[in-house]
């Protein structure tokens, strides 16, 4: 039987989340070198199951270890594994999001919301940052379009999409309570690295970084909000479908 690959969409995913890090060298001894020739590997040996929960991208030894079996080798189970690639994500997002934010520099705080037909809008007072928040569903997909407007002239647009309802979950949580952090990101073209939102929470205010690169230029909006402006992009999100009710937020019935 011909062994199908993973669509292309699910490897693109799979690896922006793994960064070509090796989830296994990651977990047994903390490297996180890139991993250039790696393979991705179905954890349960079901090559037509291409859930992102049944696949991590391994480096060749321990692809090799994994598909062969080697009874010399270590033997971890599929759960191991799987804590393993959780830490890597949060490491991979961790490391992003500070290589994204200037420390050190004066960044705009959002904390003026106007919420219309046309989106959500945050600004801050001067005002030096304007964002336009809005969901533009496709089918059952689910794509966020933000425009940024930053004085004097500088005006760009992004587009990223919850990939599975849990990244839409895991933006409304964070925006909500902050206790997590997460990202959204759009499809990567050749030549492009793609548009990326990280949202997260740090001291005591939420913080986003919009970034986005077309060949090797990258361009990057950096803003603070206040728990009111997140909690409006947040009500927006969840009144526009993109983001689910939180069970304990449903009306009875």
């Amino acid at each position: 039987m011909v062994r199908q690959p993973v669509p292309k969409n699910i490897q693109d995913e799979l690896l922006f989340r793994s960064g070509k890090r090796c989830c296994i060298c990651f977990g047994l001894n903390n490297d996180l070198s890139v991993k250039t020739y790696g393979q991705i590997a179905h954890l349960n040996k079901n090559t037509t199951y291409n859930d992102l929960d049944n696949l991590a991208y391994l480096c060749p030894d321990h692809y090799g270890i994994h598909e062969t079996g080697d009874l010399s080798a270590p033997r971890l189970t599929i759960g191991q594994v799987k804590h393993y690639r959780a830490a890597l994500y949060a490491a991979m997002e961790q490391q992003r999001r500070r290589a994204t934010w200037p420390e050190g520099m004066s960044v705009p705080l959002l904390d003026c919301v106007n919420v219309n037909g046309d989106g959500v809008r945050l600004t801050d007072r001067i005002p030096t940052l304007s964002l336009v928040a809005r969901v533009q569903p496709s089918g059952d997909e689910r794509w966020l379009h933000i425009e940024t407007f930053m004085r004097p002239a500088l005006s760009l647009g992004f587009r990223v999409r919850a990939w599975k309802q849990q990244d839409a979950v895991d933006l409304l949580a964070t925006l909500r309570v902050g206790k997590r952090g997460t990202s959204l990101h759009g499809p990567r073209a050749d030549g492009q690295t793609g548009d990326v939102v990280y949202v997260w929470h740090e001291g005591d205010e939420h913080r986003l970084s919009i970034a986005t690169g077309v060949a090797q230029t990258a361009l990057a909006i950096h803003a603070r909000l206040t728990p009111e402006a997140a909690n409006a992009l947040a009500d927006y999100l969840q009144q526009t479908g993109f983001a689910p009710v939180p069970q304990n937020d449903a009306e009875p019935a």
